[in-house]
């Protein structure tokens, strides 16, 4: 990337919602809908008709600056800018002809308005991927026919050409990825940071020893989708303002919002204030929101079903019915695979855990198993938060119940293999489990050191090319009494049989967390 340097706008700050636009050009009008899905940056290289930019931010909402060589002609717009009162969103400047000020990969929408020697490269070069230009044909003929790909022609004089998603960039649709969770991208464009591309708020979360402020982030056709917490620093005495909002993945332009009213610990946790907040949410926050398309898939309560909604505008397309208290989700090829936890909202702390096959278009169940209790890091209160790290394969979907592995075919739900953990977990019975929650004397299987956290049950799980990995912290009194590099184990198992293949003696620095779990060409 050249990273050419653009000058501090208030570009990258306002909420705008691009729509359709109608471009009026001697007479004759070409209506293009410059942005009929997400918000849009667009740039205008020519002033001549300071009318038009004012009429790209007709609906409030489009950011548009247009570009000049003409000093005279920027101060002309800026002063029917200032008339219209819409400076700020709608803003001129002048530039050298040849060079666009904008980094790389930033530009929804480039509209020509005058002929330019040779503006092909860099129009390009500024547009972000499935961003349009367009661009009137008179005196621009030579090298618009040179475009790749083809331009398309509109009434009015104009053509149009749309930059292409580059073939090596990839997405991260689930928290680990995609659901084989795996957190590594297939993806050649990634290279090592050397510019800010946009820089949004909040700017500072609320307070270390308080809940994580970030829940959720995934990416999918160049939206970039967050739940965040949004209220301002501090300690106490402030409600949580829990968000989810989608963005240009480019340029952070914000595309929709919506409050989340159920979430933050008041719902997951009876906890008041204390410096173990942080360590007080579930791991399965994390895994409640999945980016597929332009579809987005997301719990918006503690307690909701799966919304489905348009990625592109934030509107509800359907809830699905039956999907209730639903903690885990993947998203495989239009199935969705769900976790649901009937004890959540519940004053009993046994996890009462099923999973079902639910079709993404249609909401209907496929197939539902229960009789899970999933795995939980936490030996309190807070046990009937368990997770299962649902995983997906090629054929079938792996699941942690217990001491156990369990496989189950995608298709039906029929268990195909249950196979043990390479260490068992502490044997709690229900009543070990109880007694913990409500504080009274511990049971003697339960160590001394730490029973509030159980890090064996803090693992990754991933899938690759028919082999199923797992890896878990040591229960050991070392590892609970440190904070630095903790003991762990690390086993493989073929995905169709569970045979176990090999097994090794590894390390981690996850503290209270699911520790990291990569594996990278198939090593």
């Amino acid at each position: 990337m050249k990273g050419k340097v653009w000058s501090t706008l208030a570009l990258l700050l306002v909420n705008a919602s691009a729509s359709a636009a109608t471009l009026a050009t001697e007479g004759a009008v070409m209506e293009s809908s410059i942005s009929a899905e997400k918000d849009a940056l667009v740039v205008v290289l020519g002033c001549n008709d300071p009318d038009q930019l004012i009429s790209l931010h007709a609906n409030g909402s489009s950011l548009v600056q247009g570009l000049d060589t003409d000093p005279t002609r920027i101060e002309e717009a800026r002063r029917a800018i200032e008339t219209a009162g819409v400076q700020g969103p709608v803003s001129v400047r002048l530039y050298d002809g040849s060079n666009l000020p904008y980094m790389d990969n930033l530009v929804n929408v480039v509209v020509v308005e005058t002929a330019l020697a040779d503006a092909g490269a860099e129009i390009l070069r500024v547009l972000a991927p499935r961003g349009r230009a367009l661009v009137r044909e008179a005196g621009n003929q030579e090298w618009l026919s040179g475009m790749k790909p083809p331009v398309k022609k509109f009434q009015g004089g104009f053509v149009e050409f749309t930059k292409p998603v580059p073939s090596n960039t990839d997405e991260w649709g689930h928290w680990l990825h995609a659901p084989d969770n795996n957190p590594v991208a297939k993806d050649d464009v990634v290279d090592v940071p050397r510019h800010l591309q946009w820089l949004q708020g909040p700017a500072w979360v609320s307070s270390h020893n308080l809940n994580p402020a970030v829940s959720a982030l995934v990416t999918s056709h160049g939206r970039i989708f967050s739940i965040i917490n949004e209220m301002p620093p501090g300690i106490g005495g402030m409600e949580d303002q829990w968000m989810l909002t989608a963005r240009d993945a480019f340029n952070g332009l914000v595309l929709w919002r919506h409050p989340m009213k159920e979430w933050g610990w008041t719902h997951w946790s009876p906890q008041e204030y204390s410096v173990e907040m942080r360590f007080v949410p579930p791991f399965q926050v994390m895994r409640r929101m999945v980016a597929a398309g332009d579809r987005l898939f997301v719990t918006p309560g503690f307690y909701s079903p799966v919304h489905v909604l348009n990625a592109a505008t934030g509107e509800t397309i359907s809830v699905l019915s039956g999907t209730e208290k639903t903690f885990e989700i993947l998203h495989v090829k239009g199935t969705l695979f769900l976790a649901t936890n009937a004890a959540i909202g519940t004053d009993g702390t046994i996890p009462d855990i099923a999973v079902m096959a639910v079709d993404s278009q249609t909401g209907r169940i496929l197939w539902k198993v229960g009789g899970f209790r999933g795995v939980s890091g936490k030996l309190n209160r807070f046990f009937k938060h368990a997770n299962v790290f649902l995983t997906a394969g090629s054929d079938y979907l792996y699941l942690l119940d217990g001491d156990y592995i369990v496989c189950l075919d995608q298709k039906t739900g029929a268990q195909r293999w249950r196979v043990e953990r390479p260490e068992k977990t502490v044997p709690l019975t229900d009543a070990d489990i109880e007694s913990l929650a409500e504080g009274r004397e511990r049971s003697p299987n339960v160590p001394k050191y730490r029973a509030d956290q159980y890090f064996p049950n803090n693992c990754a799980m991933v899938y690759s090319d028919g082999v199923l990995v797992l890896s878990q912290i040591r229960n050991t009194e070392e590892n609970h009494k440190t904070r630095l590099k903790k003991t762990a184990l690390t086993a493989a198992y073929d995905a169709g049989s569970g045979r176990e293949l090999w097994r090794f003696d590894s390390a981690t620095f996850a503290h209270f967390v699911p520790l990291d779990l990569f594996v990278i060409d198939s090593n």
